[in-house]
């Protein structure tokens, strides 16, 4: 003989659920619901009350399992009918979600935003899409912080808002690629108004009608529309091509020239440009120095210790080691890195005094 669970009678275990909090004349009600069903049914996608709550009951605490008292109810609700007071909880009250729920749920809704942020605008240094991690980064410097009761679109435009006001020079709304078709009659009133609205046009043909494409902001799109609607007679028509047309049309800020980062003479050329200048004479002998090499005087002055990266020499070895770590040879690592030709200890040290002097301006 099967024997069942043992419950107290005064108290119900509901686990797993999703609990609706309702406060309202300084009382506190809560119901009992499935999970994820809380939002279909304020959406209208579920209407049975059987598939969104767990059981037909209003709580005073669901967790401890304590219904709510029937006068309490009456004077909240002005009824004790538990399938309306039911209704009206779900309705006005709000979902309690756990801590991870809601870091969950947060950090969903920030990567949508992220997302529609990055596909709307672009970069104005590079003329390419921000990336997800830049707009990431650039949102959490600003200390935007997510609404979960927003929509992600609603936010991420106001999201987009702050993003051009508080970094005009690095990040701005993409223009939107449109074609406008219609007959060729109509050509000089669409020309008008893309005056007007201070589009970019890229392309026109007039074969068999007129059609143009262009790139204009995204805020102009309601007011093409309705111009191609009611003032172009059939067939004309607005086509969205792209809705981030890059930097098409964007103003960009000049770029600020950096000193010493002029490509060096190849060293050929200059020992080309040294034998053009000097006299007849010193040429020559110039020229008969290879051959002499190894002998005399050079046999002393040779170095033991040649960095080639730097081009330079060194007679012992501790002035070798020396170098190595010093930031001369790290800058001439990184322009060998970029296939470039090593700068002078002058001219490096010259470089060093105009970057110190460009960031202390800055």
């Amino acid at each position: 003989m099967s024997r069942g669970v043992f419950q107290p009678v005064g108290q119900v275990r509901l686990t797993n659920v999703a609990v609706v909090r309702y406060k309202t004349h300084g009382k506190r009600f809560e119901v009992a619901c499935y999970k994820n069903k809380v939002l279909n049914y304020r959406s209208g996608i579920e209407k049975d009350l059987d598939e969104v709550l767990q059981i037909r009951a209003v709580f005073s605490n669901v967790g401890k399992g304590q219904y709510a008292n029937k006068d309490d109810v009456q004077m909240a609700f002005g009824t004790t009918d538990e399938d309306t007071v039911c209704r009206l909880i779900l309705e006005k009250g709000e979902i309690q979600v756990s801590e991870k729920e809601r870091h969950h749920v947060q950090d969903s809704l920030l990567k949508d935003i992220v997302g529609i942020v990055a596909e709307k605008c672009v970069n104005l240094k590079t003329g390419l899409p921000l990336t997800t991690n830049m707009v990431e980064s650039a949102l959490k410097d600003l200390g935007y912080s997510v609404k979960q009761n927003e929509p992600a679109k609603k936010q991420a435009l106001k999201a987009i808002d702050m993003l051009v006001t508080q970094m005009p020079e690095s990040i701005a709304r993409a223009k939107m690629r449109l074609q406008i078709t219609c007959d060729a009659t109509h050509r000089d009133k669409v020309h008008e108004t893309l005056a007007a609205l201070e589009a970019v046009i890229e392309t026109e043909t007039e074969s068999g009608g007129y059609s143009v494409v262009f790139c204009c902001e995204p805020s102009h799109y309601r007011q093409l529309d309705h111009m191609v609607l009611k003032e172009l007679a059939p067939p004309g028509s607005l086509q969205l091509l792209s809705s981030n047309a890059g930097a098409t049309g964007i103003s960009k800020p000049p770029a600020r020239p950096l000193r010493g980062r002029h490509k060096e003479p190849d060293n050929n050329q200059q020992e080309a440009a040294t034998r053009s200048s000097a006299p007849a004479g010193d040429t020559a002998a110039s020229d008969h120095q290879p051959a002499s090499r190894g002998e005399g005087d050079n046999e002393t002055t040779r170095q033991k210790f040649t960095c080639s990266t730097c081009q330079v020499g060194f007679q012992e070895a501790p002035e070798y080691r020396s170098h190595c770590k010093g930031e001369w040879h790290g800058f001439n690592l990184k322009r060998k890195v970029k296939k470039l030709p090593p700068v002078s200890e002058g001219e490096f040290a010259e470089l060093s005094l105009d970057i110190n002097l460009y960031l202390a301006v800055e």
